[in-house]
């Protein structure tokens, strides 16, 4: 594994011990992490109880300029690596962490100076649980934004199901303690896009029998700007991402057989009209039905690219 530590991109190795290590993979966006950064520099948290590593999966700018910045805003640590995937940098920077507790941020979120203080409570009392923090997209404006941020909510809620217990968080807002991240071996590095990665880690904690907790004080504004083209690939790449998801659970389908009932479809492009209203509603729903088209184009896509799919 190609790694490398800028030895002055911060106050690396000064601290000992601190309660949380904030983990932030990125790839090519330098502005949003300096905003992020910059939001993490407000946290009511003592900064010597907390360290950041930055995880630059292959930029290739590299992003010592940004971190160079933040030098003496906080203690940071910007780790260097050939492209892996959001996947395989989360894992590279829990390997470096030095915290009691792992906390997940993307390099596009910015959280609420309240944030660890939040986690912090509820890991007071449930200290083995995954907790998941509340996103909200930062750009009502944009329709692809909106719409994304759309399908993510009702992912949730429909994995927490009518047993009210959550299944499912996506990996922009999670925190968990360090020993247990490493117990159940990480998120799974055959998950090379970020899609489905945070699905897996999920369910893999679940199994192991780990609680999983909604935190909603625990507040990150999430600003991934998204053009069509953008929101098409990023389905297509969630297809992807279902299809790997199923497979590593030993789930066999048949061709014809949706991952989901007919009905979660029906109740996912229906959504907006039920939390807006006229054209904008409509306007979600077309988004919506778009993406459900991009994430079965991709879904086949990954199953005719499988070991095994085709035979003679």
């Amino acid at each position: 594994m190609d790694q490398q530590e800028d030895p002055g991109s911060a106050e690396s190795g000064t601290l000992e011990s601190p309660t949380y290590s904030i983990v932030i993979p990125t790839h090519a966006r330098p502005r949003s992490l300096a905003i992020a950064l910059d939001g993490i520099t407000r946290l009511d948290w003592p900064m010597d109880d907390y360290e950041v590593i930055v995880i630059d999966d292959g930029s290739p700018a590299g992003n010592e300029s940004v971190a160079q910045e933040f030098s003496g805003r906080l203690n940071l640590r910007l780790i260097r690596q050939a492209r892996q995937g959001p996947a395989g940098a989360r894992n590279t920077g829990a390997e470096h962490a030095q915290g009691r507790f792992l906390a997940f941020l993307d390099d596009d979120c910015v959280p609420d100076p309240d944030w660890l203080r939040a986690l912090h409570r509820a890991f007071a009392s449930d200290p083995q649980a995954l907790m998941g923090g509340n996103t909200r997209n930062a750009l009502a404006d944009n329709s692809c934004s909106a719409a994304a941020h759309q399908i993510s909510v009702f992912l949730c809620h429909h994995q927490t199901g009518v047993t009210g217990e959550p299944k499912f968080f996506t990996s922009n807002n999670i925190a968990l303690s360090a020993a247990v991240f490493a117990r159940v071996g990480g998120f799974n590095r055959a998950f090379s896009r970020p899609a489905g990665e945070d699905r897996d880690f999920c369910r893999r904690l679940a199994r192991c029998g780990y609680r999983l907790r909604f935190v909603p004080d625990a507040m990150v504004l999430h600003a991934h700007a998204l053009s069509l083209r953008g929101f098409w690939r990023q389905n297509f790449n969630y297809g992807r991402g279902a299809a790997v998801f199923h497979r590593l659970g030993g789930e066999r389908q048949r061709p014809a057989r949706l991952p989901e009932p007919l009905q979660f479809y029906i109740k996912l492009i229906t959504s907006p009209l039920r939390s807006e209203c006229g054209l904008r509603a409509w306007l979600q729903v077309g988004l919506l039905c778009l993406s459900q088209v991009a994430v079965a184009t991709g879904f086949t896509w990954e199953r005719a690219l499988a070991p095994g799919a085709r035979r003679g």
